[in-house]
């Protein structure tokens, strides 16, 4: 039945095979986890800052500021731990395989965001409900941990030489889909529920809802294929033995290291800049944009703009097939760091219109680079430890949403008025350009075959 499912293995590697037909299915396939993942993301950064201190934090402390502070962490702890999900399944899915890891990894996110839609509030069950919540976000981080590097593999693996950037960046393009799609239905949900009824149940809906796309995501992976590569490489049995720790060898830790570095921009500072911060900066003064409250201003605008980047991603991608991986990304930089001074700007201003575009601007530029990973990143290692270098790479590089969301209550509590904006634009230019000489010190691989040791 196994090698049944699997097929037969193509004689060309990284070419044309029976299996090329089924490249749009593992696109998808591999996209839901990314989907959920970062629908999940934004979900949990707006509810860690505003319903999660006040159910699970606030009768614990008493204060307001030490209840956001935790509830906070409670939400960094997902990022904090996605390294270690990164080895556990990099080892797996250059044991194992791909596919059958990847439905794995998805059952395990399934758990840990099912568990924090029922875990009960703090007046029902006392200090097991922080607990708890703790829990389940660390469950779920070590799954979706595993997902990135294990997706991208598998995409790129099936994906033919010449167009594996732009294969790439259709599969990374569902982060845009979950950002959007978690912006909507939030605002949604803060039109429909008030007051009570958004602690008790309004905010636990959306978790409810992607637990039930991750079954069906877990059911799809399921009824795929293993990549045509790592079918060859098992039947030659040239599986490394330890390869998330074999990858960290030579110039594989410094790859790690420096893919990192690139992309970690996007995660470190960009949540604060383009979400949360704003909704405390406008909210503190009281305004309304287009009569709508500042929160759902803000939810609309990230839901839109994130869903009409996504072409900006596959763009990028397919133009990284042309001109290479390392020009590409290093264009979506450059044009971002143009975009954030003309943001802040903007906010500055409190005009909604100027807003709303140069929050677009600001979107497009700053995803645009992020289609590009996982071409660049598969085509970095060989097949044995490709799960393992990639995965490692790009949640190392989201270590930095973590570390972000941390320090977050530290500059709610020492910044007002536009340096709420201002502070973390600056930060967003300094890790910008860190993340432009880590790209240029990573090696151009497109053209490349995918290595097989």
């Amino acid at each position: 039945m196994k090698e049944e499912k699997e097929g037969k293995i193509p004689e060309k590697i990284g070419e044309h095979s029976e299996h090329q037909k089924d490249l749009p299915k593992v696109v998808a396939a591999a996209g839901i986890g990314t989907w959920i993942d970062y629908y999940e993301f934004l979900l949990s950064s707006f509810i860690s800052g505003t319903i999660w201190p006040v159910i699970f934090f606030g009768p614990l402390v008493k204060s307001p500021s030490l209840a956001l502070s935790l509830s906070l962490l409670s939400f960094a702890t997902a990022y904090l731990i996605r390294p270690v999900g990164a080895y556990i399944f990099g080892h797996l899915g250059d044991r194992w395989g791909r596919q059958s890891t990847l439905v794995l990894t998805l059952i395990i996110s399934l758990l840990g965001v099912l568990g924090i839609g029922l875990t009960p509030p703090y007046v029902s069950i006392g200090l097991a409900a922080p607990v708890l919540l703790t829990l389940f976000r660390m469950i779920q981080g070590i799954g979706l941990g595993g997902e990135w590097g294990g997706a991208s593999s598998w995409v790129i693996e099936f994906s033919p030489g010449n167009k594996r950037g732009f294969w790439g960046s259709l599969m990374n393009g569902s982060v845009n889909v979950g950002i959007g799609t978690a912006g909507l239905v939030y605002a949604i949900i803060l039109s429909l529920f008030h007051g009570q009824s958004l602690l008790s149940i309004g905010w636990r809906i959306p978790y409810f809802s992607a637990a039930a796309l991750l079954v069906v995501g877990a059911i799809i992976r399921y009824r795929l294929y293993e990549s045509p590569p790592f079918q060859k490489l098992r039947a030659e049995m040239k599986m490394a033995k330890r390869p998330s720790l074999e990858v960290m060898r030579g110039k594989g830790g410094f790859y790690i290291l420096l893919g990192a570095l690139s992309w970690v921009y996007l995660t470190a500072v960009s949540p604060l800049l383009a979400g949360g911060v704003q909704i405390a900066y406008f909210s503190s003064l009281h305004l309304r944009f287009f009569g709508l409250p500042a929160p759902i201003f803000v939810l609309l605008t990230i839901g839109i703009w994130y869903i009409v980047a996504y072409p900006f991603v596959t763009i990028l991608g397919w133009l990284s097939d042309r001109i290479g991986r390392k020009k590409s990304f290093i264009i979506g930089q450059i044009l971002l760091l143009l975009s954030i001074p003309i943001f802040v700007l903007a906010v500055n201003s409190l005009n909604p219109v100027l807003i709303f575009l140069t929050y677009g601007f600001l979107l497009v530029s700053q995803m645009s680079p992020f289609g590009i990973l996982p071409a660049w990143f598969s085509e970095l290692f060989p097949t044995k430890y490709r799960y393992s270098g990639a995965g490692l790479a790009f949640q190392w590089g989201g270590f930095g949403t973590g570390v972000a969301a941390t320090i977050l209550p530290i500059i709610i509590a020492n910044a007002r008025g536009i340096s709420l904006i201002t502070l973390p634009a600056a930060e967003e230019v300094v890790l910008v350009i860190i993340g432009i000489a880590a790209a240029v010190l990573l090696p151009e691989t497109r053209g490349s075959p995918l290595r097989e040791e």
